[in-house]
């Protein structure tokens, strides 16, 4: 009679162990907690206090680029069966200058290229000449 081992792997361990995989959240090296609480606690609300005073918008920037090309690929073929992936042989590309104020007022560009100081002008005159408020870009 031969006796089974049954095969454990690292995940079975972690998971009697209590330990679940997760996805980490991404936090930048250079971050400053202490910073953030404090523009958060005073910074933030100034603004907010002489935006109101001037009846002005305070929108939030941000800029993204979106390709059509994948950055995260893996397949799970039988073994020695390399897995083939179709994809457009052209890269395609948009890139995006937006805000948007707390109350879901959203204003955006799209662009080619890469961001350069011309663009963020373009986009900063067609922002102040949409509203007569004054703006405190955020």
């Amino acid at each position: 009679m031969r006796l089974e081992i049954p095969t454990r792997t690292i995940g079975d361990y972690l998971k009697h162990w209590g330990f679940t995989p997760q996805k980490p959240i991404k936090r930048a090296y250079d971050r400053n907690d202490e910073k953030v609480k404090q523009w958060l606690k005073e910074t933030y609300p100034s603004i907010r206090s002489k935006a109101l005073q001037d009846n002005a918008e305070i929108p939030w920037a941000d800029e993204t680029g979106v390709s059509n090309q994948d950055q995260v690929g893996r397949g799970y073929p039988p073994k020695v069966k390399t897995p083939v992936k179709k994809h457009p042989g052209k890269r395609e590309r948009v890139n995006m200058i937006s805000t948007v104020t707390k109350l879901g007022k959203i204003r955006f560009i799209f662009y080619e290229g890469r961001m350069n100081s011309d663009m963020l002008i373009k986009f900063f005159k067609r922002l102040t000449q949409k509203t007569p408020k004054k703006i405190f870009l955020s």
